[in-house]
């Protein structure tokens, strides 16, 4: 072999690179030209440098594929990835969710000393595989007492991943997991969601309205039952409306439009006003409040946030149906009744139509 050569193969640059086999192959052939070099025998380095190139393409080739599949795996960390995910709720019976709303609150939260806890839910996907069903969902949890009505004692909303696994004819829930707190937050999601609904629970706080809508219908259900179950208890309401009055009631409630109102006294509207409040139902309550602009104290939002530890009892205003109207102007005037003896006031104000409206904050 000629000097050049040799000096060629001592020049070689081993990249960095390439796998450890390969700069060892690479290495041993450099090794082994150098003692080539020493003796001089030409037959013993040509399968060595063979080798070595042959080595050298392999690894070259290899390495691209290498890094590839190394990136592939960063990539997809950290996500699910399969193609037998299915978008929304389509394969959710209505059996499965209510074992959902079921295990989040009697599993998750069944510590918390409430009379009443409710759970709705978001479905973005479910996967299939067997008899298990992998629900990836937003959940929104709230609880109630009695003693405070519609007013809220804890809530939780938050994405969750949750596995229901049906054995015979019903269905368990084998596996419950939850977006953590803090910082670890959004690599949580990406970590139990397929990417395709990563971005969609990272803005699902923002987007919860017709969960909140879904809630307050489970909410004012509830809360209708304890009225009446309070009612059945006492054997009677506040007071009883005259069947003009529930007429009114009834049309008023569905389009709050105030030509239901025609004709009706100002005690008759006081009672509708009363009673609405009565069964919780304070939008209507408050589109029976005056709608001139220099009497108005407050807007419906606000209205509707007064905690019911708030609102007061409704047993001051049960005699109210006996009461005697006084006017006070050619728009103003108040019920006077009577409770325990004691006089009571109850201001009413008539708009520019001619029909008579509560006062915000009534009592004198």
């Amino acid at each position: 072999m000629s000097d050049n050569l040799k000096q060629e193969i001592e020049n070689i640059a081993i990249p960095k690179n390439l796998d450890e086999s390969v700069l060892k192959g690479v290495q041993r052939a450099k090794l082994e030209n150098t003692q080539n070099r020493r003796t001089s025998s030409k037959r013993h380095f040509k399968p060595f440098l063979i080798s070595l190139l042959a080595v050298a393409v392999i690894g070259i080739l290899l390495f691209p594929s290498i890094q590839s599949l190394d990136t592939g795996n960063e990539q997809s960390q950290g996500s699910v990835i399969n193609e037998n995910i299915i978008d929304g709720d389509s394969e959710v019976t209505d059996e499965m969710h209510q074992v959902i709303s079921d295990y989040v609150i009697n599993q998750k939260y069944n510590s918390q000393q409430t009379d009443v806890q409710f759970e709705v839910h978001k479905v973005y996907g479910t996967l299939q595989e067997g008899d298990t069903t992998t629900v990836y969902m937003w959940s929104y949890y709230n609880s109630f007492n009695k003693e405070t009505g519609k007013e809220e004692v804890t809530g939780v909303s938050l994405p969750v991943k949750i596995t229901l696994e049906k054995i015979d004819d019903s269905y368990e829930v084998t596996h419950y997991e939850e977006a953590q707190d803090g910082s670890l937050y959004v690599a949580s999601i990406k970590s139990m969601f397929p990417e395709q609904y990563v971005e969609d629970a990272l803005q699902q706080p923002e987007n919860i309205k017709e969960l909140l809508v879904e809630m307050q219908g489970k909410v004012d259900a509830w809360f209708d039952e304890v009225n009446k179950e309070s009612n059945e208890e006492t054997g009677a309401s506040i007071f009883d409306l005259t069947s003009e009055e529930a007429k009114a009631y009834d049309e008023f409630q569905q389009d709050l439009s105030l030509e239901h109102l025609y004709g009706l006294d100002p005690i008759n509207i006081a009672k509708l006003y009363i009673f609405a409040g009565y069964e919780g139902k304070y939008d209507m309550q408050y589109a029976l409040y005056t709608d001139r602009e220099e009497y108005i104290m407050w807007s419906k939002e606000e209205h509707l946030n007064i905690p019911e530890s708030e609102r007061g009892s409704f047993e001051i205003f049960k005699n109210i149906d006996n009461g005697t109207f006084i006017e006070t102007s050619d728009h103003t005037g108040y019920i006077k009744y009577f409770i325990n003896g004691d006089p009571m006031g109850f201001q009413m104000i008539k708009n520019e139509d001619g029909i008579w409206q509560v006062s915000f904050m009534p009592l004198q």
